[in-house]
């Protein structure tokens, strides 16, 4: 596939021969019902919280996707403070990564009066990274 094609589901046909150069049967069907989807988009992070600008005294951050994720992160960097430029990172679980979660890192050590950036970054099922942020 190149990425020129059009997303959804994949016609597909398999060709074959023996050793022997006997070809086989075409086949363009699965056994199993199973199927081949071509998705070239990348997903898309809504943010629900926290608002911009917003004090907060926990590291909770909402959002909902356009899809399932494979893998995924928030990630609070400190812009002002006693620990600027520090970066906090929370890995998704597989309950953050549905089509609407809640990610809450609660074993982050966010520093009391710091600024932080919120950064949001994901790759769906098909491999298709996304990232969001928020100040």
């Amino acid at each position: 596939m190149t990425g020129s094609e059009t997303e959804g589901l994949v016609a597909l046909t398999v060709t074959y021969a023996d050793l022997s150069s006997n070809a086989g049967a075409a086949v363009n069907s699965t056994t199993d019902g199973s199927s081949v989807t071509f998705d070239g988009t990348a997903p898309v992070f809504s943010l629900t919280s926290p608002a911009g600008d917003t004090f907060i005294n926990t590291a909770q951050a909402g959002y909902t996707l356009s899809e399932q994720l494979a893998s995924g992160s928030v990630i609070f960097t400190s812009t002002s403070g006693s620990d600027v430029a520090t970066a906090y990172t929370y890995t998704l679980q597989t309950a953050d990564m549905t089509l609407a979660a809640t990610a809450s890192p609660t074993a982050l050590p966010l520093i009391n009066g710091s600024l932080y950036t919120v950064s949001f970054t994901g790759i769906d099922l098909a491999g298709n990274p996304a990232s969001r942020w928020r100040t």
